[in-house]
């Protein structure tokens, strides 16, 4: 199972209701160690807030990121369907980078508390966005870190096949372009 090593240690809270993708982008950076990427506590500390944009993209936070930290460099895929997309998050995982999965949720939450921080969802509602930590393909699962409640969350990669794209939403993924450290996720 493809497996960002060390995910459990890298826990970042979202701040504001508009700043999933600025807490995922946070999340990748800790992950990777910011120390390692040139930056201090306080810039990181700070980094939801100075990114936190109404009707916000992929797109913006990335160019609004690199033209503060030009070190930090995040691209957007935009695989043409929801099996592209696992195969893109399996390969990004099996190479230790941080990716953040743009996802649909039709009509409604279900959350199942599991031991450990982690839950399985039923997901029925709008878009959010997501690291994905895990592709477990026996299982036929993605885990990611769920900012909002703080938890990491489980759910079925047949529902990320069947969603993909629902009402022009959740096709996205935002990934780490940059230069991997010697040991990401040990620097959380």
């Amino acid at each position: 199972m493809p497996t960002l090593p060390g995910y459990e240690a890298t826990q970042v809270a979202q701040k504001a209701k508009l700043s999933c993708i600025a807490a995922g982008v946070e999340w990748a950076i800790r992950y990777l160690g910011f120390d390692w990427l040139g930056l201090t506590e306080d810039q990181i500390n700070g980094f939801q807030a100075a990114f936190d944009q109404p009707n916000n993209s992929f797109l913006q936070i990335k160019d609004a990121v690199r033209a503060h930290f030009p070190q930090l460099i995040f691209e957007q895929d935009v695989p043409p369907n929801g099996e592209a997309k696992i195969d893109a998050l399996r390969d990004l995982i099996g190479q230790r980078r941080p990716v953040l999965l743009s996802l649909v949720n039709p009509p409604g939450w279900k959350v199942h508390l599991l031991p450990d921080r982690h839950a399985r969802v039923e997901i029925v509602g709008s878009a959010h966005i997501m690291p994905v930590v895990a592709v477990d393909e026996p299982a036929g699962t993605l885990r990611a870190w769920e900012p909002q409640n703080r938890l990491f969350l489980e759910f079925p990669t047949a529902w990320v096949v069947e969603w993909h794209g629902y009402k022009n939403h959740g096709t996205e993924l935002l990934r780490w372009a940059g230069e991997l450290p010697p040991a990401a996720g040990q620097n959380a």
